[in-house]
């Protein structure tokens, strides 16, 4: 399929701000310790994805499989193109000055704390975080509603941004005013947080079409419009029922973002703004 066959046809410098590239294992080998096995996703079938979809920008994220060794974003980060590619690193507590300016120079613009599959915690995000505000990162915490309720008061205080993964991680079945959704909506709105328009699959209790998740997605946009991306969260996770085509996450995307000027900003100017892209490559703000 290509990008014409689409439901819509994503504006120029359309980012994809969630993906993952994974293997080949001989070259790139898992943690033994993994709390996954995750799906094989070399960097040229994610390069043939983003043509499919008319994405031409992305940013990849470390997955936990692969602890504190970058090396195979940052691989794939060099065959995509520095000026079109980003990347979230993971790192230890103890990470050196050194080795974050390497991190910069590669990429890198964050430090993911994974609080569901491994790696950086709670107790490591003060630390870090004062670590990386002179590189201008932020902090990208994958977690759930309720422990965004919990830690409200402390990203709040954090000297760098935050961004939620996979909308925060609401449960549909509790409704738009569950705490922990709320704190998030606070959070946007405060210009504390951004947040990933991602991870229906993983969120939701049907089986396709993920139309529980659509309030929730449309809440963050009407929050702050100026504080929300999207991603695909590639490849495709075992959390899927049925295996995704394009159209599907075109299709996904349409449903949260449903004025022509706010997906430009979704798809374009928010990843521009949040991630550094050079600005001859981003949408004309209007």
């Amino acid at each position: 399929m290509n990008a014409t066959a689409l439901p819509t046809i994503l504006p120029a410098g359309s980012t994809d701000c969630h993906s993952h590239v994974v293997g080949p294992v001989e070259r790139w080998p898992m943690n033994a310790d993994r709390r996954y096995e995750p799906e094989q996703g070399p960097v040229d079938d994610y390069i043939a994805a983003m043509a499919q979809l008319g994405i031409e920008r992305c940013v990849l994220v470390q997955p936990s499989i692969y602890g504190t060794d970058n090396g195979c974003q940052i691989e794939g980060m060099q065959q995509i193109g520095r000026d079109r590619c980003r990347g979230i690193a993971v790192v230890g507590a103890d990470v050196a000055d050194a080795e974050l300016r390497r991190l910069h120079d590669a990429g890198m613009r964050g430090v993911r704390f994974n609080l569901r599959s491994g790696g950086l915690g709670i107790g490591d995000l003060e630390t870090v975080c004062r670590k990386i505000a002179p590189f201008g990162w932020h902090a990208q915490l994958f977690t759930s509603a309720p422990v965004i309720a919990e830690l409200e008061p402390q990203l709040r205080q954090l000297p760098v941004p935050v961004v939620l993964d996979h909308m925060g991680g609401p449960d549909p079945a509790q409704g738009l005013e569950q705490p922990g959704f709320q704190a998030l909506l606070r959070l946007l709105g405060d210009r504390i947080a951004w947040v990933k328009l991602s991870g229906a699959e993983r969120l939701s209790g049907q089986d396709s079409g993920y139309d529980d998740v659509v309030p929730f997605a449309r809440a963050l946009v009407a929050a702050a419009p100026e504080r929300a991306v999207w991603g695909i969260d590639w490849p495709p996770s075992r959390f899927y029922r049925t295996p995704p085509q394009p159209a599907d996450w075109i299709r996904q995307l349409v449903k949260y973002v449903q004025l022509h000027e706010a997906l430009g900003r979704v798809l374009v100017d928010n990843p521009a703004n949040l991630y550094g892209f050079p600005p001859s490559t981003a949408r004309r703000a209007p």
